[in-house]
């Protein structure tokens, strides 16, 4: 399984008719809260039918989906992550591992993997938000 299949999937139920409906209405005009979004035109129960059958996906790949200019395939690749978390057979050493920091419906960074290019740090950044996490386990961590 890898984000190109996804992507391909996604790419083959998609629609112009519908992707030019779910640009206006998620309004990715210039200066709007969307701007730049982009969309294949797959409806939301479509995507969760291929978010289901690729849920064993690798964290990798399902990097790969997350930093994709589609609106659909970075939905997709948070649906995996949720029925991964829901999976109770996906070991809990995993389900760790996923921890999620989300802005919308971008993932801006998922614990163990690399941070989505949209919110890397450049010469440009004028604010800095710092989470840490704390706490400790029961075996030390």
């Amino acid at each position: 399984m890898t984000a190109e299949f996804v992507l391909s999937e996604l790419q083959s139920v998609g629609s112009p008719e519908k992707a030019a409906h779910l640009s206006r209405f998620f309004k990715t005009g210039p200066g709007q809260y969307g701007e730049g979004d982009r969309f294949l035109g797959v409806v939301v129960p479509q995507t969760r039918s291929i978010a289901k059958a690729n849920k064993a996906m690798p964290l990798d790949e399902l990097q790969r989906l997350l930093d994709s200019p589609w609106h659909e395939a970075r939905l997709c690749a948070l649906l995996v992550l949720v029925y991964r978390f829901q999976d109770k057979k996906t070991p809990e050493a995993e389900r760790e591992k996923m921890w999620i920091i989300a802005d919308g419906d971008h993932a801006v960074w998922i614990m163990g993997l690399r941070i989505s290019e949209a919110y890397k740090i450049t010469g440009q950044t004028t604010k800095i938000v710092e989470i840490k996490v704390k706490g400790e386990k029961a075996d030390g961590r």
